[in-house]
Parts: C-alpha cells; sequence; structure tokens
C-alpha cells in the first residue's frame, strides 16, 4: 500500500496534464446566448420602442435551455446630447407579452396578469435605468439553439421628448448581478461577450415631417417639368438677310419653339 500512493498520484498528475492539454486543443465547448437590438432611431420630441432580440449559437442537439432571466438595461448620452432627452418611459407596456415572437410566449409568469416585469429608475440621469425579468410557468425552460432563431426578449418603451434632433444615446444591457439567464436547475447560461455591446440611437425627425418636405420637393419638381412644358426655353441665331445690301446687316431672329 505505501507504494501504491506514489502511483496513484503520478497517475492523477498525467490525466490533469491530458485533460489540460486536450481543452486547450479543443477550445470552448460551451454555448453562449446572444442579445440584439431591433432599432437605432427614435422620434424627436415623441416616444418610440426598442425590441430586445435573444438567440443562442447553441447545436441543436444541445441547445441552452432558458428558464428564467433578468436584465439590466441603462441609457447614456453621447458627446452633447441632452443628458436626459431620451429616458426609460417610466410606464413600460411590456408589449413583449402575449407576442407569439416573445421567448416565453405561453409560458410566462409575466402573462398571468397583474404583476409587472420590472421597473424604471434613475442612477445618473433621470430615468435613465431599467431593470426587469421573467420566467417560464413550467420550469422545464425554452430550448434556444442555432437552429431555433431569434426571439422577443423585451419591447423597452423609450421617451425622447426632451431630446434634440440628432441627439445620439446609447442603451445598454450591464454586466453585473442583476442581469442573469439561467437554466431550469438556476444554473447560470453563458451570455456572449457582444450581448453588452451598447446599441447606439439617434433622434430624427417625426416620419410625417420627413413625408411632407418629400411632398413640398416633389411638388416643386412638377411645378417646374410643367413651367418648362408650356414656356421652353427661348434660342437666339444669327440670320444674314440674302437681302441685305451689306454683310454688315444682320438680323437677330429669335427661335422660339411652342406647344401647339
Amino acid at each position: 500500500m505505501a507504494g501504491l500512493f506514489p502511483y496513484r498520484l503520478q497517475q492523477g498528475v498525467v490525466a490533469t496534464a491530458c485533460i489540460a492539454v486536450c481543452a486547450i486543443f479543443s477550445g470552448p465547448a460551451s454555448a453562449a446566448l446572444i442579445i440584439r437590438y431591433g432599432g437605432n432611431s427614435i422620434t424627436q420630441g415623441g416616444t418610440g420602442i426598442l425590441d430586445v432580440l435573444i438567440s443562442s449559437d447553441a447545436a441543436g442537439g444541445t441547445p441552452d435551455l432558458l428558464d428564467s432571466f433578468s436584465g439590466h438595461f441603462q441609457i447614456a448620452p453621447v458627446g452633447g446630447a441632452v443628458s436626459n432627452g431620451v429616458q426609460f418611459a417610466t410606464v413600460q407596456a411590456e408589449s413583449q407579452l402575449g407576442n407569439p415572437a416573445y421567448v416565453f410566449s405561453g409560458d410566462s409568469l409575466g402573462e398571468g396578469g397583474g404583476i409587472p416585469l420590472g421597473s424604471v429608475s434613475t442612477l445618473v440621469n433621470n430615468n435613465d435605468t431599467y431593470i426587469a425579468g421573467d420566467g417560464t410557468v413550467s420550469g422545464s425552460g425554452m430550448p434556444l439553439s442555432i437552429s431555433s432563431g431569434t426571439f422577443l426578449l423585451f419591447r423597452l418603451n423609450l421617451d425622447a421628448t426632451l431630446a434634440n434632433l440628432g441627439d445620439q444615446f446609447t442603451v445598454s444591457l450591464i454586466n453585473d448581478g442583476f442581469t442573469a439567464f439561467q437554466n431550469p436547475v438556476f444554473a447560470n447560461l453563458s451570455l456572449d461577450t457582444s450581448s453588452f455591446d451598447a446599441n447606439t440611437m439617434t433622434a430624427v425627425p417625426e416620419p410625417s415631417s420627413g413625408i411632407m418636405l418629400l411632398l413640398a420637393a416633389l411638388g416643386v419638381g412638377i411645378y417646374r417639368l410643367r413651367r418648362r412644358a408650356q414656356f421652353p426655353e427661348k434660342s437666339e441665331a444669327l440670320w444674314i438677310s440674302p437681302h441685305a445690301q451689306s454683310a454688315t446687316v444682320l438680323l437677330r431672329v429669335k427661335v422660339v419653339t411652342s406647344q401647339p
């Protein structure tokens, strides 16, 4: 027995070394959830919705099983933008609930009604923070993989009443203790690092204003075309009269083409 321990220890060291080498050459085996955004503009002086989307790069045979999640989102101005120009609306409609594209559609604790999924608060600027989450009723989770596609996670209600035209803002998922995605046994699922990249939004003119400007431009163009058709441009030509007694006698003739 005395000689067996060093042998077992040696075996363990060799096995550990093999596992480490295999891990290095095989690369990361775990999949990750991916968070993306469905828009990059909001009407200046108005309100809007920003969709937050979720997918997974897991293989179809070994999907990520999402059973509950919480997310911490924050808005920040870019450059000289008004500090509180874009905010989370104080009351979030949570309109993802009941949407067939929602990740927990038909199996959501929030769809039972009566309780909000989250709350809006102030960290740096007014109403710049939103923390919310949801879970399945069944507790069995939603399988997400590369073959399952992309699902709706949140529909964030934004308010740009105080924003100036052209102001830019970022909406970001914050990587802290308030952000977590878990499976049915409450183990954390990995998030792709790009999920924490900021989504930049720009305050743009109201669509109706843009349409009016376009119609005005079209009207000016049509008016000019009609004027050109009714009163075409005049051209001048020099004509030497055959009856002129001197080559220096010239008649200036205006040649005008007109509509019949």
